[in-house]
């Protein structure tokens, strides 16, 4: 009925000067203290809530999506070298709202025989503040037994790159 969309219209217009207006929190790592970043592009309307914000299980999906578009500009393909995530998680600081710019930054933070830890900052593109700041660990396997393999070699050299300095995990 209309006044309950209007209802509806006016908490999610009320949710969304929360998440404009809120104050930043800090995080651990300041975005240039990344090694590298990925620019995700502007945040669908699909991917909020009735609060206006974006759910927190996208925010598992900006931190995968960045660290696989390292691997997708190597040339690599889904299934040329399988990993498995075999660990994550997430700290929350603050909202992503419609239609905010999202911007991971990530490093490793320990790069293994056969797995690899990233550490990743989710940020707003515009003033890269820092919303969220997750880990996640990639274990590489054989594509047909699924046991675990050593990170490739193509892979070795750009991880090693990324490496982020202990005080920073």
């Amino acid at each position: 009925s209309l006044p309950r969309f209007r209802l509806m219209l006016t908490l999610s217009r009320n949710a969304v000067r929360r998440c404009f207006l809120s104050r930043p929190c800090s995080g651990q790592a300041r975005f240039a203290e990344y090694p590298t970043s990925h620019n995700l592009g502007k945040v669908r309307v699909q991917d909020t809530d009735l609060q206006g914000h974006v759910n927190n299980v996208h925010y598992y999906s900006f931190m995968d999506s960045g660290i696989c578009h390292l691997y997708f500009s190597a040339g690599d393909s889904l299934d040329s070298h399988p990993r498995y995530i075999v660990q994550s998680s997430m700290r929350y600081f603050r909202s992503i709202c419609f239609p905010d710019e999202v911007e991971v930054a990530f490093g490793v933070t320990k790069l293994g025989r056969t797995s690899v830890s990233y550490k990743a900052g989710i940020y707003t593109a515009a003033n890269r503040t820092l919303c969220a700041e997750g880990r996640m660990i990639h274990v590489f396997v054989d594509r047909e037994t699924k046991q675990p393999v050593s990170v490739p070699n193509v892979h070795r050299k750009r991880l090693e790159a990324i490496v982020m300095h202990e005080d920073l995990t």
